[in-house]
């Protein structure tokens, strides 16, 4: 494992790297590094933060030189500013959209966007059955649609923002579907909490987040702070036009005790007519 050591004023003379202004990012700040990479500087000067980081960070390259998950944009180097481990650099793809845009857009069609999300499932069923992953508990510790992309000359889905995955006695980190989402607070064995209580990534979070993404890209406007019953609402709209049912109950079940279950194979049950015709009565009533 290679370490990088750069002082302040080094950081400050390399070009920033812009995300797209509708992609949150407010830990960290990138930069273009030697002549394919990035290299992202945490701004937390919190200890307990950074350590944790640098924990995740190690087993990391652990996994990397033991797994084949070439989905994931992986860490290459640690990175030490002023004595001070700080950050990493990892593989930049130049031409790259983030998920999030494409799922949000207009002029992608919803058969495509169907497929992108099918594509994810691969992606986190293939981390859940790999050895080496098992091996640390690593489970992706933020999981929405800002968290993936689309390398434009691969034609493939990419996993960023990797630190902020979870492994074996690590924190949970922060996360946009799970941290705060008071819902999941009723089923402590499904979606335990951590000592600061942020509840901690598994087989069950990882199915949930995936099934929000889901349903926002159904309604076009689901988010994990809708109520219960705005939830199960929603549900009974999507039975009423007959989507399948074995998806619907495997979508209902995040709210439940039991272990959630989905069959990523239930994704080619949703067709652009199904997902139209919700739209349609949903615009209505608004």
């Amino acid at each position: 494992m290679e370490i990088i050591r750069l002082t302040s004023k080094k950081i400050k003379n390399l070009k920033k790297y812009e995300l797209h202004k509708d992609i949150e990012n407010t830990e960290s700040d990138l930069f273009l590094y030697r002549q394919n990479e990035l290299l992202k500087i945490f701004k937390s000067p919190n200890y307990d933060y950074i350590n944790n980081k640098m924990f995740v960070l190690n087993k990391l390259f652990y996994i990397k030189d033991n797994s084949d998950l070439f989905e994931i944009v992986w860490p290459n180097s640690l990175v030490k500013v002023s004595g001070r481990s700080n950050g990493y650099t990892m593989d930049f793809v130049k031409s790259n959209t983030n998920l999030s845009r494409i799922l949000n857009s207009s002029d992608v069609s919803i058969e495509d966007k169907i497929y992108f999300l099918k594509v994810i499932g691969k992606i986190l069923s293939k981390i859940e059955y790999d050895d080496t992953l098992s091996s640390v508990d690593f489970h992706l510790g933020d999981i929405h649609e800002g968290n993936f992309i689309y390398d434009n000359k691969t034609n493939s889905i990419k996993v960023v923002d990797i630190d902020s995955s979870y492994v074996k006695g690590s924190l949970a980190p922060t996360s946009k579907f799970l941290t705060f989402n008071d819902k999941l607070w009723d089923f402590p064995n499904k979606y335990p909490l951590d000592e600061n209580d942020r509840h901690i990534p598994n087989h069950n979070t990882t199915i949930l987040s995936f099934i929000y993404m889901l349903l926002n890209l159904i309604t076009g406007e689901y988010s994990p702070d809708m109520s219960i019953k705005d939830f199960c609402n929603i549900l009974n709209k999507l039975n009423d036009l007959g989507f399948n049912k074995a998806l619907l109950d495997s979508i209902y079940n995040i709210y439940l005790p039991k272990d959630n279950m989905f069959d990523y194979y239930l994704l080619n049950t949703i067709t652009t007519k199904l997902v139209l015709k919700y739209k349609e009565i949903y615009n209505r009533e608004r």
